[in-house]
C-alpha cells in the first residue's frame, strides 16, 4: 500500500505550480500594448548608412515621455501622425526616419491620460538631424 502523500510538500508543489503558470501574466503590458520584444531593439541613432533603410522620414513637431516609450507626432509628407518608440532623447525639429509598425486605433494611455486616433508602436527611431531645439 502506497502512503498517502505528505501534504505540505502537496501545497508547496501546488503553489509552485500556480507561480510558474500565473508568473507571465504578472509581466505582460497592459490590454492593447505590444510587449517590449515587438516594439524594441535598440532606440535611438544608428551606425552610419542605416538610417536610410527606414522607410519614413519626417519632423518631429511634439515629443512626450512615459516610462519605456517616447510618443512623437512627427510631420511627414505634409501629413501628422503620432508613433510610440523605444524612450529615446529627439527634441522638436528633429528629423526622424523609422519604419512601419504596428498601428493601434482609438489608442487610450493610462499614463498621458489621452486617446491617439491612430498610434504606430515602431521598434527603432534613427535621428538623421537633431534640429534646433
Amino acid at each position: 500500500m502506497r502512503a498517502a502523500p505528505n501534504p505540505t510538500i502537496a501545497r508547496c508543489l501546488g503553489l509552485a505550480a500556480l507561480v510558474t503558470v500565473a508568473a507571465p501574466a504578472w509581466s505582460a503590458p497592459p490590454p492593447g500594448h505590444p510587449t517590449p520584444s515587438q516594439a524594441a531593439p535598440v532606440p535611438g541613432l544608428l551606425p552610419a548608412g542605416e538610417a536610410s533603410r527606414l522607410a519614413h522620414e519626417g519632423t518631429v513637431l511634439d515629443a512626450i515621455d512615459a516610462d519605456q516609450y517616447t510618443y512623437l507626432e512627427v510631420l511627414e509628407g505634409g501629413r501628422s501622425r503620432w508613433i510610440a518608440a523605444p524612450r529615446l532623447s529627439v527634441s522638436k525639429g528633429a528629423t526622424i526616419r523609422f519604419h512601419d509598425g504596428i498601428v493601434m486605433s482609438n489608442f487610450y494611455s493610462r499614463k498621458l491620460q489621452r486617446r491617439f486616433e491612430t498610434l504606430m508602436f515602431v521598434n527603432r527611431v534613427a535621428v538623421t538631424d537633431p534640429g534646433n531645439d
